[in-house]
């Protein structure tokens, strides 16, 4: 069974478009069809103006983060100390990633070792999926070819065995021509010897 794909665009500055929304900063959408036709396609999409999060946030709770989804997107979208304050009050586990952020700040070459480590890894891991489709289309085609030589032997035989009965055939056609004119020769024959005593 194939899940459902979520295609997730957060932006840090909305468009004109998104601020029409001034209240809302998680829009959801899926794919719809003019006809009315009703049918799952498996793929959602949320669009997430952070701009639009923390105005909305600041102006409603200045002191409480409701969920972890909240705190995730106070941690993506601000590096604000009452923010950053906020989130590890309610949620303390983050502070590991915020020490993280702070440590690569003064330290970028460490980000860059670990992004072209990522990206190496992906390359690799790329190059093995490229290597085993590779290998699992050959072995397809080699299926493939097995199957169709097996048809062409199968073809042969019968074509051979076709050819054998048209040999028979054609030695029995001969053998009967041979008959015929032997049979035609006698008659001949006969009809000579015939006419030899009416004389």
């Amino acid at each position: 069974m194939i899940s459902t794909k979520f295609c997730i665009v957060i932006m840090e500055n909305s468009s004109a478009e998104f601020k029409a929304f001034p209240d809302s900063y998680i829009h959801r959408g899926e794919w719809k069809f003019d006809t009315g036709l009703k049918m799952n396609l498996l793929q959602e999409f949320y669009f997430i103006p952070l701009d639009i999060f923390l105005e909305t946030k600041d102006n409603k709770s200045k002191n409480t983060i409701r969920n972890e989804l909240e705190a995730w997107l106070y941690f993506i979208g601000s590096d604000k100390p009452e923010h950053i304050c906020k989130v590890l009050q309610r949620y303390p586990k983050f502070e590991e990633l915020y020490r993280d952020i702070e440590y690569f700040r003064y330290h970028p070459e460490e980000a860059i070792n670990m992004f072209s480590e990522a990206l190496r890894i992906m390359d690799e891991n790329t190059a093995t999926y490229m290597i085993a489709e590779k290998e699992r289309m050959i072995r397809e085609k080699d299926i493939t070819l097995k199957e169709l030589d097996s048809e062409l032997k199968k073809k042969e035989t019968t074509l051979k065995e076709m050819d054998s009965e048209l040999m028979q055939k054609d030695s029995e056609l001969k053998q009967r021509d041979l008959l015929i004119e032997k049979m035609l020769s006698e008659k001949k024959e006969a009809e000579n010897q015939l006419a030899e005593l009416k004389n």
